[in-house]
């Protein structure tokens, strides 16, 4: 029925609450399951150390944009580069971690970790690689929580083209 099912994993117990409902499907459609997590761009990383504008998530209109620039030295690169490898390398080691019990249950699996906007990269990736259901975990927010803070299962959910299975968060 579903030849490849997707599951964005952020590294929360919330969102990994979805694996077992998962691993059941895939096991009855002799599914493969694609593991997958979204992680910050390196310029992000880069704007968070420096102190830029970036970092706290403004844009910020002056005279000169120079007066604003934040200084990037060798050394800020370097540690912003070795930060952003290792958050990869941490996704990496979670996804492992998560597709443990995909595999003992029989399971084909892999894991994928991209680098971008979840909601973006979850969409890309499905319609790019013959995904036939996304299936994810909520974090429960409503109303003005999702407003404020987004919702990458709503954005998901609202522009997928294909079944979105959403699991609500177990207390």
């Amino acid at each position: 029925m579903y030849e490849r099912i997707l599951v964005p994993l952020d590294g929360s117990e919330l969102a990994a609450q979805v694996v077992p409902y998962v691993t059941e499907i895939a096991r009855n459609c002799g599914s493969e399951v694609v593991l997958l997590q979204a992680i910050e761009r390196f310029s992000s990383v880069l704007g968070e150390i420096t102190g830029g504008p970036a970092s706290a998530g403004m844009l910020v209109v002056a005279p000169s944009a120079a007066d604003y620039a934040p200084i990037v030295t060798e050394a800020t690169a370097q540690s912003a580069r070795q930060q952003h490898e290792g958050m990869v390398a941490e996704a990496h080691a979670y996804l492992t971690g998560q597709a443990g019990p995909v595999g003992k249950a029989g399971v084909k699996y892999r894991t994928e970790v991209i680098v971008g906007a979840p909601a973006d990269g979850i969409l890309s990736y499905a319609k790019n690689n013959g995904v036939g259901l996304i299936a994810m975990s909520t974090h429960g927010r409503g109303g003005l929580g999702r407003l404020v803070f987004g919702s990458v299962a709503d954005a998901v959910l609202r522009n997928a083209r294909v079944p979105v299975l959403l699991i609500p968060p177990r207390a």
